[in-house]
């Protein structure tokens, strides 16, 4: 009798906190939800969101300082690329220029059309990758993505400065 007792005991007490232990610790959070939450309500309250096409063609600044000895990529590279993902997989891009300062952006964003599958984004991009002079770096949400890139400059910058840190 006392060791059936121990058994329903056991049994129950497992069953209690199995459960509760397993809601324990930190919850997981959702980056891409939080980075949906940020374009929607952060960076449209902070940025004017202008067509990244108009933008670049325009003379629009995003990775280019501008200097006339600076490896040029928005309007040979990036630009292009643009387009290619409007057309083959509908992205919109906008980007997010300063409200006063206007020739300049600091990210560039575009909502994920509705049926789009991320992995054919990100194989295209991938493919890209090969022809570009940099890095093109990219993050998804679940409504909108963005773009970024390293220029070559500062990848070589980048590898030298680990060089350096493994030496010591």
């Amino acid at each position: 009798m006392c060791r059936v007792q121990f058994s329903v005991r056991a049994f129950l007490a497992i069953c209690i906190l199995v459960p509760a232990l397993a809601g324990c610790g930190k919850p997981k959070v959702d980056s891409r939800a939080e980075f949906d939450h940020d374009v929607e309500t952060v960076w449209s309250r902070n940025w004017n969101l202008v067509d990244a096409e108009k933008f670049l063609g325009s003379g629009g600044l995003f990775v280019d300082s501008g200097e006339p000895e600076a490896q040029a990529l928005d309007r040979p590279h990036i630009l292009p690329l643009l387009k290619l993902l409007r057309e083959k997989h509908g992205l919109k891009w906008q980007a997010a220029v300063h409200k006063k300062k206007t020739g300049f952006a600091v990210a560039l964003v575009a909502r994920i059309p509705a049926g789009s599958e991320v992995e054919t984004i990100t194989r295209t991009l991938d493919q890209e990758q090969g022809a570009f002079p940099g890095e093109i770096l990219w993050k998804f949400g679940h409504r909108w993505m963005s773009i970024d890139f390293l220029d070559q400059e500062y990848l070589e910058w980048e590898r030298e400065a680990e060089r350096k840190s493994q030496a010591t």
